[in-house]
């Protein structure tokens, strides 16, 4: 296959979808119909990618920034579905974990009232329900299975690691 060729000062390039050679003396007219705008707004979602284990903290959402998912109100809100749009991680996470992001304190030990830290939901803080400070900024990681038969569950593996080899331990949902 080939193809038409635009040359400008000895310098040769091809252009799609033109079927004739522009002379070099005359530029050619412009190719507007052959430009393509991407949105700077405009996010894909990650493929799928399992890794076993606990993923990195995630965090897309600070409590003074109004974002378009945040239909309850200013706060800090970190949804699953929007996360997956900056990072990677599996398609059905078996467990989640929530922590304030300069701290590394969990959310239930946070001063803030009412959080939720769920799969369903991620995480949730509402400012309105804060008083005049607001919410914290949060941070979100995601436990994957991957299929894997052992999978550690903080709640019935931790105290028995010792004895056990990580064979032995088994997948509590909690």
């Amino acid at each position: 296959m080939s193809f038409p060729f635009v040359s400008f000062e000895n310098i040769h390039f091809p252009i799609l979808g033109i079927s004739e050679v522009t002379s070099t003396t005359t530029p050619p007219p412009p190719l507007r119909n052959m430009i393509t705008t991407v949105s700077r707004n405009m996010t894909t979602s990650m493929p799928y990618t399992c890794t076993p284990g606990w993923s990195e903290f995630m965090s897309i959402d600070t409590p003074s920034v109004l974002h378009t998912w945040e239909g309850q109100g200013l706060g800090d809100i970190e949804p699953l579905s929007e996360l997956r749009k900056y990072y990677n991680f599996c398609a059905n996470p078996s467990g989640i974990q929530c922590r304030v992001r300069d701290t590394r304190v969990s959310y239930i030990m946070s001063p803030d009232f009412d959080t939720e830290c769920s799969l369903e939901k991620g995480f949730v803080c509402l400012n309105s329900v804060q008083g005049p400070i607001g919410c914290l900024d949060y941070e979100v990681s995601v436990h994957c299975d991957c299929g894997s038969k052992c999978v550690y569950s903080y709640k019935y593996c931790m105290f028995i690691i010792h004895l056990y080899t990580p064979r032995n331990c088994i997948l509590l949902k909690t």
